[in-house]
């Protein structure tokens, strides 16, 4: 009867455990990050790590430098923003996308001063 109970109380805890960090995805890694605006496709490669639901990105962006991302993913949903220095004038770059089967896409707000489309794959090594 003893061992009953513990079976009952284990399947009791493996049902109602949350299933969300057993499902994150690990976007840790390469990835190549395409930017679209009207003045064109930007491409750049950038470098994600991921400790738990924290998520940076480092790469560089050519003339506007290093980048330096933060953000989180929460299930299929990620964010990312990007402080940058345009010319003395502070922008936060925020990406906003959706993970689905194995690329991330979504909006790119430019500080208020536009939007665009963006894309991420991960890198061939």
């Amino acid at each position: 009867m003893k061992t009953l109970g513990i079976v009952l109380l284990t399947v009791a805890v493996l049902v109602s455990a949350p299933t969300d960090g057993a499902a994150q995805a690990d976007l840790s890694g390469t990835w190549d990050l395409t930017v679209m605006t009207d003045q064109g496709d930007q491409m750049l490669t950038v470098e994600v790590v991921q400790s738990g639901q924290d998520l940076t990105a480092t790469g560089d962006a050519g003339e506007f430098g290093t980048i330096a991302m933060k953000g989180t993913i929460d299930g299929d949903r990620v964010r990312l923003a990007w402080e940058l220095d345009l010319q003395g004038t502070p922008l936060e770059i925020v990406f906003l996308g959706t993970l689905a089967e194995g690329s991330i896409s979504g909006t790119a707000d430019f500080g208020g001063m536009g939007q665009g489309d963006w894309l991420a794959e991960r890198a061939n090594d």
